[in-house]
């Protein structure tokens, strides 16, 4: 039921395998002039600890007497010293704490378009775009692709603001090596890195990493940014793991919002912050909470302005959760969300047809209850419609076909993380299941790791442009573990995933109409976000290499590299 994600060329070896095939000579140049992270070496002792100076390199906003009096008040292990070093070096950085003459000036900067020139220390968010200022989300650039494929895209490079000060990631599987080799940003700031691995990254000495505690089944599976900068702060939600081929060669969805410094003239906690904004940071917080992140830099994230905010934050977490929490969390704060901003007008006509559409790359042991009442009652939540007519006609489950796997990029291996079985392949959903194809042509041997959902208003044509109720891009595949599963007659909600995700609504958005095109745009009346497949999207016929992809079938066509599987 969780993402069951091999990632072959995840491991240092094949990654430098791979990345000779994937980077030009100047890529290549310029990553041999990359710094080695030093890794952190096994530490027994305090004496084993470097010098003071040395450990001020590391910790440059702690001052010599401050160290040395940490240490000597001590009484755990190294590891628990540097740990507590790092949440120091996060709790005293100076985009929170320090003030200077210019302090007023940087945060009266409020998002604007065409190039004005900041007061502040850098005018990146005085010049953000739509993508910046949380109106779109994009698909990432994929190298050594053609440029009409990355129409619009977004490179992992592109998401690290100037200036930045400290870092909070998280994913399920991390490339560390990789990871401090393509964002040498993160080489010489205070870093938190929360990941799903079972075992212990190898990271740098200035990153403290840890994955949280989930159950049986659970993985911890969101991925999200925290950027910190004198100025704002850049929230990221992406689909990918931090491992190099996710981000370089599969298709991801990428959204960012920059969040000003709050000052005397934001709207505070007490009550003036819209009712979105105190739902994304209430929603933020407990997320952070739940993945054990310190409480001193939980309070950095929340001390800026999010009165801004152009989306619904929403998130799983793994536990059982009863009373009012049922509503916080999974496809149930998706249903939440959906019945409060969704006006009555929104709802079906009799002339038009909505359609849910959901594309994911990993499913699970789904049951017909959970698809057809539970999960399409929250997809469906803004209509007055009830259960007997939301049937097959309005689900839509994207999937790729076992030949676009076998002409891909990376062959037959992408399958292994287009996670789903023979057993979950279950014969009552198959007339949900239509076949992924990519809408950009030059983009069509990418295969997806993007997860999105969709309410389509009449997809029943062949345009590239469509008008859309809601979207949701998150990290949440189509699984119970993601989503959650009532139980006790509707009175607890089980999860067993950390997951985020992010909800697009035209009222939200303030725009008359919200639609689903080619590339990301927005004008006064509309935006538009990037989808990555053809809709409507045709259906399979089930012949031996047009039929859905499973994980443990087997193939007799070789794919490109002629492998069979």
């Amino acid at each position: 039921s969780s993402e069951l994600d091999n990632h072959k060329g995840s491991n240092s070896s094949k990654r430098r395998l791979s990345s000779s095939s994937l980077s030009n000579d100047s890529e290549a140049k310029r990553l041999s002039t990359l710094k080695e992270p030093e890794i952190t070496p096994e530490l027994t002792s305090l004496s084993d600890l470097p010098s003071l100076s040395s450990l001020q390199e590391l910790f440059p906003t702690l001052s010599i007497s401050l160290l040395s009096s940490t240490i000597s008040k001590h009484q755990g292990s190294p590891d628990q010293l540097i740990d507590i070093l790092l949440n120091l070096s996060f709790a005293l950085s100076p985009s929170t704490n320090s003030k200077d003459s210019n302090s007023e000036a940087e945060t009266e900067l409020t998002p604007q378009k065409g190039k004005g020139k900041g007061k502040g220390k850098d005018d990146s968010y005085q010049k953000a775009d739509d993508w910046e200022r949380g109106l779109v989300y994009r698909l990432n650039h994929l190298t050594s692709f053609p440029p009409k494929a990355n129409k619009g895209a977004v490179k992992l490079q592109d998401l690290v603001p100037p200036g930045l000060e400290k870092a909070l990631l998280t994913s399920y599987k991390v490339d560390a090596e990789w990871l401090f080799d393509a964002l040498p940003q993160l080489q010489t700031v205070p870093v938190i890195l929360i990941h799903g691995e079972s075992e212990a990254l190898l990271v740098p000495k200035n990153c403290r990493a840890w994955s949280p505690k989930v159950g049986p089944y659970g993985c911890n599976h969101g991925k999200i940014f925290l950027f910190f900068t004198p100025n704002f702060l850049r929230f990221v939600v992406s689909t990918a793991n931090l491992i190099q081929n996710d981000y370089e060669v599969k298709t991801q969805g990428l959204w960012a919002q920059d969040f000003p410094k709050i000052s005397s003239k934001t709207p505070d906690e007490k009550g003036d912050l819209p009712e979105l904004a105190k739902d994304f940071v209430r929603t933020l917080d407990d997320y952070l909470t739940r993945l054990s992140v310190p409480q001193n830099v939980r309070s950095q994230v929340v001390a800026y302005d999010f009165s801004g905010a152009r989306v619904g934050l929403i998130t799983s977490v793994p536990g059982s959760h009863t009373g009012s929490a049922i509503n916080h969390y999974g496809h149930m704060k998706l249903r939440t969300f959906l019945s409060r901003y969704l006006s009555p007008k929104e709802g079906k006509t009799s002339s038009e047809k909505i359609s849910y559409v959901c594309q994911f790359s990993s499913v699970g042991s789904l049951s017909t209850h959970w698809l057809e009442d539970e999960f399409l009652g929250s997809l469906s939540s803004g209509e007055k419609k009830g259960i007997q007519e939301r049937r097959s006609g309005d689900l839509k489950l994207i999937w790729p076909s076992v030949d676009f796997v076998r002409k891909s990029f990376e062959g037959y291996l992408a399958g292994s993380s287009l996670c789903c079985t023979s057993s979950n392949m279950k014969p009552f959903f198959h007339k949900y299941l239509r076949r992924y194809e990519t809408l950009l042509p030059d983009r069509g041997r990418s295969t997806p790791h993007i997860k999105s959902y969709f309410a389509v208003r009449s997809e029943d044509n062949e345009t590239r442009s469509h008008e859309v109720s809601w979207v949701c891009l998150t990290s949440a595949n189509l699984s119970k573990a993601a989503w959650g599963e009532l139980q006790k007659k509707g009175s607890q909600l089980a999860i067993r995933n950390f997951e985020v995700g992010v909800l697009f609504l035209p009222q939200v958005l303030q725009k008359n109409s919200l639609k689903a095109c080619e590339a990301p745009s927005s004008d006064d009346e509309s935006v538009c976000v990037p989808i990555a497949f053809r809709v409507p999207a045709p259906s399979f016929t089930w012949k031996e290499m047009d039929s859905p992809w499973v994980a443990d079938g087997s193939y007799s066509a070789p794919d490109s590299y002629g492998i069979k599987w």
